[in-house]
C-alpha cells in the first residue's frame, strides 16, 4: 500500500468530513424552521383563544351594538385565522420532511466519512504488517547469514 493512496484517502475523508458538517448545519437550519412554525402555530392558537375570550366574556353591560359589531369582526376573523393556522400545520408537515430527510442525509454521509476513516485504518494496518514482515524478513536473513558464517568456521 502505497503512501499516495493514503494522501487520497485523507484527502477523500477530509471532503466526506466537509459534507458531514454541511448537512449538520443543513439538519440544525431545519429543526430551527420547524421550531420557527411551530412557534407561530402556538401564537396564532393563542390569539384565536385569547380573541374568543375577549368578545365571548365581555361584560354584560356594554352596549349590545358594540357587542354585535365585535362579534361580527370575530366571526369575519375566525375563518381567515383558521386558514393561516392551517397553512402552518401544513408548512409544520413539510418542514419535518425536509427535517427528515436532511437528517437521513447526514446519516449517509456520515456512514460515508466513517467507511472512509475505517479504509484508512485498514491501509495504515496493512502497511505496519508489511513493514514488520519486512524487518522480520531482515532480521532472518542476518540471522542465516550469521549462522551460515559460523557453521563455515565450525567445519
Amino acid at each position: 500500500m502505497s503512501s499516495d493512496r493514503i494522501r487520497s484517502l485523507r484527502v477523500l475523508e477530509k471532503l466526506r468530513l466537509a459534507e458531514v458538517d454541511k448537512a449538520r448545519i443543513q439538519v440544525a437550519q431545519s429543526l430551527q424552521v420547524e421550531k420557527n412554525i411551530q412557534l407561530e402555530i402556538a401564537k396564532k392558537e393563542k390569539d384565536i383563544t385569547e380573541n374568543a375570550s375577549f368578545v365571548y366574556d365581555n361584560p354584560a353591560g356594554e352596549a349590545s351594538s358594540g357587542i354585535q359589531a365585535l362579534e361580527a369582526s370575530y366571526r369575519e376573523w375566525l375563518p381567515k385565522a383558521k386558514d393561516i393556522l392551517e397553512k402552518l400545520q401544513d408548512d409544520l408537515k413539510v418542514a419535518k420532511e425536509n427535517t427528515e430527510a436532511r437528517r437521513s442525509e447526514l446519516i449517509r454521509v456520515n456512514a460515508s466519512h466513517e467507511a472512509v476513516k475505517s479504509l484508512i485504518e485498514s491501509e495504515l494496518q496493512e502497511i505496519k504488517i508489511a513493514q514488520e514482515r519486512k524487518q522480520q524478513a531482515e532480521i532472518d536473513d542476518i540471522s542465516r547469514t550469521q549462522f551460515l558464517k559460523k557453521r563455515r568456521n565450525i567445519v
